[in-house]
């Protein structure tokens, strides 16, 4: 992990303070981008990401639609998620950190136009017996 070490640390303080979120995903894509950090990983599931980009999806699209065929691989001693799915049939690729509990998802709009929408969120575990609690000030929230 030491050959990318430095570049995920970069990349999460471009994640959590960027305002250039194609310069993010430039950077994810420049970086990480080569079989050998693929091969760090593994196949996984993530019920946080697919909740949130189903939440997303909502917002940028409304009730309609879904969010289908995710594929994503951890790299557990990064506690970094990525990969890619359909939103609305569009291609979208995500990225999260579980440390920060924070990611990215970015949507091709149009393949011919190249036209991307980028949404950046934060999530927040919440313990079954707190589910559907309201969140006051100070409090952190389910973007």
């Amino acid at each position: 992990m030491n050959r990318y070490g430095e570049r995920l640390q970069e990349l999460k303080k471009l994640l959590m303070t960027g305002d250039d979120f194609n310069a993010t995903y430039r950077f994810f894509f420049d970086n990480f981008s080569d079989r050998a950090f693929f091969g760090l990983g593994r196949k996984a599931k993530n019920p946080i990401i697919k909740a949130t980009l189903e939440s997303v999806r909502g917002q940028m699209f409304g009730e309609e639609g879904k969010v289908s065929l995710l594929k994503l691989i951890n790299i557990p001693s990064a506690r970094f998620y990525h990969g890619g799915c359909t939103i609305n049939g569009r291609m979208a690729t995500v990225i999260y950190f579980e440390d920060i509990e924070m990611g990215m998802v970015a949507i091709a709009m149009s393949l011919t136009s190249g036209q991307m929408h980028y949404a950046r969120f934060s999530t927040t575990r919440v313990p079954a017996d707190k589910a559907g609690a309201m969140v006051g000030p100070g409090t952190r929230t389910l973007q």
